[in-house]
């Protein structure tokens, strides 16, 4: 088995974690480990560990040796080219499009998970915007609702509808 599985698994548990309106900063943590992982997607589960464990042993700035026996070179881990942010307003958009079309959707629980970990970026105007649109406006603007409520209202509104449809067999 591959690093790579074990980076969908990770992906997985975030959903359902998110699912079970767990903390996002958990359903972050998980989703933030798998990507981790990217640059030894390739490599066998069983050379990670050997590395992992060597590298709990490093005790200077020297690197750390990839496990002898195998074929590759250890992978070179660089740094991910700059990706412009979207803005609020594409963000509300996307979130909506998925509030929409969950009920029907073929998208993955990974994918899902990551849709909803955009919610995190939402501020201000934008989070109303998209509490409005989602029928919990109501709801987020009662008084002493933190902004960490509101996006979890939003999320909440999100699998609601899917688990909604799910139970009705829509």
């Amino acid at each position: 088995m591959n690093v790579s599985a074990l980076q969908r698994h990770f992906r997985e548990v975030a959903a359902l974690v998110g699912a079970a309106n767990a903390s996002q900063k958990v359903q972050d943590d998980l989703i933030a480990c798998a990507q981790s992982l990217t640059p030894f997607s390739d490599r066998p589960i069983s050379e990670l560990a050997v590395y992992l464990a060597r590298a709990e042993k490093q005790t200077d700035a020297a690197p750390v040796p990839w496990p002898t026996g195998t074929s590759k070179k250890p992978p070179r881990v660089t740094k991910a080219p700059s990706v412009p942010k979207p803005s609020q307003t594409d963000i509300v958009d996307r979130l909506y499009r998925l509030y929409e079309a969950i009920a029907h959707t073929t998208l993955s629980d990974e994918e899902i998970a990551r849709q909803l970990s955009t919610v995190e970026e939402l501020k201000g105007d934008a989070l109303l915007d998209a509490g409005a649109r989602m029928n919990v406006l109501a709801e987020m603007k009662k008084k002493g609702v933190t902004a960490p409520e509101k996006r979890d209202k939003i999320r909440a509104a999100i699998l609601g509808r899917r688990h909604h449809h799910e139970r009705v067999g829509n």
